[in-house]
């Protein structure tokens, strides 16, 4: 079966070419591998035969290297079906040393179970065309599906109710912070749950233009003086729009002098001494633009093996885009995707996402957790939902600096409406005191 016959998430040829690569690059990993993947895990006739002869160069030497690999496939007259010269110095080009390995094992073996799946289904679906005792053909049917999924070899995630129980007690029993719990040092919110929590996924939503990009500036700054590092994913904005807010907020410097190139002499001041503070940030950020959840969650996941990661934050769930899926789709897999990072990578995960136009309807204003667009798995799987409004922007009696924080979900305490204050053309948003931050060198 070639590949366009199979969905996409059934075939991931690039993940077998790091499986690939990271054994001949580390022999000792060729254990770990075997131990989990056998040859027809793999979809591509040409990394079957090159797993294959890797298993046998470690059984008989015990070592081997890239150049010995082919040797040995051109010695069986099989270098040309393993694609020869340039496979070879695919493989060499398509992992670095400190990638995990793992994490690719894993990729492989799913979409060898999907294939597994899928082709048994088609089977069954042909065969049903000719049978005529259904009793016989629903069991045999069965028994196929059950002999297609028994050979799954995962984690199955069960630990016993006792595992950390004195991890938990001393942080709860002591002053010390909870492990990986990362402040947002918004007084009014983090006294409200507490902060952003490792392993759950939180959801920023609002209508354009009420500011969660500038929240969740403000958090990653904030963070990132506090000492945490912090992965800024930015799927809407480039990285130099990003340097540009990050200077209006620690300098005060209005965002339309510095983007049109009109800052004052003093200013421009201003904005070079940061320029040393802001290089020292543990703040990262990757704009490629446009992604796709499987692009997204392969990026983190290499970032993560070479840097330690205290916060993620994704702007935003609606610029993810999935091949041959719809918007809904689309929204539903990015979401699964980021939730599955928090629990993988026991972080935190901040979500940015926008509301539909369902709250400009009501007279109030007020959004409601029903308004997430392509809402379904977003409402699930966040642990906090916080929806931003600004009231003067529909009551021109309202404080224009206010920004409300409506925490309508909160996993593991009470729901509350929270008021702040922002200053847009500053990027600056804070509880009750507009400097609040600057303890931490701003």
């Amino acid at each position: 079966m070639t590949t366009s016959e199979h969905d996409d998430r059934s075939v991931n040829l690039e993940a077998e070419m790091i499986v690939l690569y990271s054994m001949v690059l580390e022999n000792s990993h060729v254990d770990l591998v075997c131990n989990f993947l056998e040859v027809a895990d793999f979809f591509s006739v040409q990394h079957q035969i090159i797993y294959k002869r890797i298993l046998a160069l470690r059984s008989e030497s015990g070592w081997f290297s890239a150049a010995e690999l082919g040797h040995a496939l051109k010695f069986d007259g099989m270098y040309d079906r393993a694609g020869g010269t340039e496979k070879l110095h695919d493989l060499s080009e398509s992992v670095s040393t400190d990638q995990a390995i793992e994490y690719y094992m894993k990729i492989v073996k799913e979409c060898s179970q999907r294939r597994a799946v899928i082709e048994t289904a088609q089977g069954i679906a042909i065969d049903g065309g000719g049978q005529t005792d259904t009793p016989k053909y629903l069991e045999d049917a069965r028994d196929r599906m059950i002999e297609a999924t028994k050979n799954a070899k995962h984690d199955d995630g069960v630990r016993p109710i006792g595992d950390g129980l004195t991890t938990m007690r001393d942080e709860l029993f002591t002053d010390t912070e909870p492990k990986g719990l990362v402040r947002t040092c918004i007084n009014k919110i983090d006294t409200a749950c507490g902060g952003l929590w490792p392993g759950l996924m939180t959801v920023v939503a609002c209508r354009p233009s009420v500011g969660k990009s500038m929240f969740a500036l403000n958090v990653a700054l904030n963070a990132a003086f506090s000492g945490k590092r912090i992965l800024f994913i930015s799927l809407e904005d480039t990285k130099r729009f990003i340097q540009y807010r990050i200077f209006a907020r620690l300098c005060g410097i209005n965002t339309k002098a510095i983007t049109q190139k009109k800052m004052t002499a003093e200013e421009k001041d201003q904005f070079n001494k940061k320029i040393p503070v802001v290089d020292r940030l543990p703040l990262d950020i990757l704009d490629r633009g446009v992604m796709g959840s499987q692009s997204i969650g392969s990026a983190v996941t290499r970032y993560s093996d070479k840097n330690h990661v205290d916060l993620i934050i994704l702007d935003h769930l609606g610029h993810i885009r999935e091949k041959g899926l719809g918007l809904y789709e689309a929204t539903t897999q990015g979401a699964q995707t980021m939730a599955q990072l928090a629990k993988d990578l026991d972080v935190p995960v901040m979500v940015l996402h926008q509301l539909n136009r369902e709250s400009e309807k009501r007279d109030d204003k007020i959004p409601r957790m029903s308004d997430l667009r392509q809402s379904g798995e977003v409402e699930q799987l966040a642990r906090q939902i916080w929806l931003l409004h600004r009231p003067a922007q529909y009551d021109e009696t309202a404080d224009p600096r206010e920004m409300c924080l409506d925490m309508v979900k909160n996993s593991h305490g009470e729901k509350c409406t929270i008021k702040l204050y922002c200053r847009p053309e500053h990027m600056l948003i804070s509880g009750e005191n507009p400097n609040y931050g600057e303890r931490y060198g701003y």
